[in-house]
């Protein structure tokens, strides 16, 4: 050190008395290397820096707080904080941005276990839309209304299922989408008390399902389409036992049966090569009664009572 930096240290060290405080220890620091290094500043240690523009005014503040986190913030002309960058002292890095009113808009982080996040705010610092990578890999995806409540969801689960869901303004699940892993897709409705009430799927198979069910979440109707283009429609009762079932088979006959409790059917209907029919079955399985109109537009009429007792007209 020559005598002209001596003196300029025996000022600056007068000067610092006066000043205090971390200026002090961050004006002898940063002299002490500039001297110590002929002219260049190898190292300054210090708490606080802080930047300002040609006002005056604070544009830029790095410090380390008394909670051990490591931040640098960005302020606007006005004062506002714009862009933060921090460090936790758990490790867990944090970006964070605001809009022209100071506002958090944007934060930007991953977490200690492992969750990377990104999270988009309203002007009233609500969450409107999270998305992120969980701990165990599996990428979601919230967005959420103005009160705070998810209204709709993505994601792919573990075994790579995509999926989608819908809430209501409650919170409550209404609708969901999936395909699954054998490439079904499938989708599901649910009421406001939180049971199914709808599914429709089309499987490998190329066979497209429906199915509705009530209040209590159980089956009340299902219909198909198969991959040959044959409908089908069944309707069940409480106890989700089918009672009806009616369709058009492969060479085009509409059908349409009923069932009794017992799982019998009781009843059939249908049209084959333009003549009508419909025949009553007993509990034992037995046709009783039939009738139809045949290819002559003739009517008949067949009355069962036992085996060897029978009615037919003409």
């Amino acid at each position: 050190m020559n005598t002209r930096q001596f003196r300029v240290l025996t000022i600056l060290t007068v000067l610092a008395g006066f000043l205090g405080g971390s200026v002090a220890v961050l004006l002898l620091q940063g002299i002490q290397a500039h001297a110590q290094a002929g002219g260049i500043r190898q190292r300054v240690i210090a708490r606080e820096f802080v930047l300002v523009d040609k006002e005056g005014n604070k544009r830029m503040f790095l410090t380390v707080d008394e909670h051990n986190v490591a931040g640098l913030h960005l302020y606007s002309v006005n004062g506002k904080e714009l862009l933060t960058l921090a460090a936790g002292k758990d490790g867990a890095p944090v970006v964070g941005m605001s809009d022209s009113a100071g506002k958090p808009r944007l934060v930007l982080g991953a977490d200690k276990d492992g969750m990377s996040k990104l999270v988009m705010l309203d002007s009233e610092k609500k969450h409107r839309l999270d998305m992120g990578v969980l701990p165990d890999g599996r990428p979601v995806l919230t967005m959420s209304d103005s009160a705070g409540k998810h209204r709709l969801g993505m994601g792919v689960d573990n075994d790579d299922t995509p999926n989608l869901t819908m809430s209501d303004s409650a919170g409550k699940l209404r609708l969901g989408v999936r395909v699954f892993p054998d490439s079904t897709p499938s989708l599901a409705m649910w009421d406001s008390a939180g049971k199914q009430r709808l599914a429709m799927d089309v499987n490998n198979n190329g066979m497209f399902s429906l199915s509705m069910s009530d209040s209590e979440g159980k089956l009340r109707l299902g219909m198909r389409v198969d991959r040959d283009g044959v409908p089908n429609l069944s309707m069940f009762d409480s106890a989700e036992k089918q009672r009806l079932a009616m369709g058009v088979d492969k060479d085009g006959v509409p059908n349409l049966g009923m069932i009794d409790s017992a799982g019998k059917l009781r009843l059939g209907m249908g049209v084959a090569n333009g003549m009508p029919t419909l025949g009553m079955i007993d509990s034992a399985g037995k046709l009783r009664l039939g009738m139809g109109v045949d290819k002559d537009d003739d009517p008949h009429l067949l009355l069962i009572r036992s085996q060897d007792r029978t009615w037919a007209a003409p």
